[in-house]
């Protein structure tokens, strides 16, 4: 019996060569979808995508999900933790999207998930989405 039963990569195993997904296959594993779970950070940035994504899909890679806590990139930076959490005398929060300083546009910390799809789907790799409930607001 073949100790691959899991369909999902990881991102340490596609990086690696491979090397868990040509082990599966050896010992008769059929995988015809290799979902990759991301937060979609990375994937925001198509030079970081057009390096990556086309070695992933030789070794592959069929779909990626982005895992969603909110449609709001402002919610999506503060469950990442891209947002620093402000402490002051009077409680803890977030204070909202801010200028950059550079380009003196909001800056929401998360990419707009249109480009993330983009740069997904320009290298013929499957966009799939996992909506995450939370309780309470958020």
């Amino acid at each position: 019996m073949s100790k691959c039963i899991e369909k999902i990569y990881s991102v340490s195993a596609v990086i690696g060569n491979g090397v868990c997904y040509a082990e599966c296959a050896e010992q008769g594993a059929y995988m015809p979808n290799v979902n990759l779970f991301t937060n979609g950070i990375l994937l925001g940035n198509a030079a970081w995508c057009d390096a990556w994504l086309p070695e992933w899909k030789r070794l592959g890679l069929t779909n990626i999900a982005v895992s969603v806590h909110s449609v709001n990139r402002w919610k999506q930076a503060i469950a990442y933790g891209l947002v620093p959490l402000t402490i002051t005398p009077y409680g803890s929060g977030y204070s909202g999207p801010w200028l950059n300083p550079e380009t003196g546009e909001t800056d929401y910390k998360y990419p707009v998930f249109e480009d993330i799809f983009a740069n997904i789907r320009k290298h013929g790799i499957g966009v799939r989405t996992t909506l995450l409930l939370r309780r309470g607001r958020g």
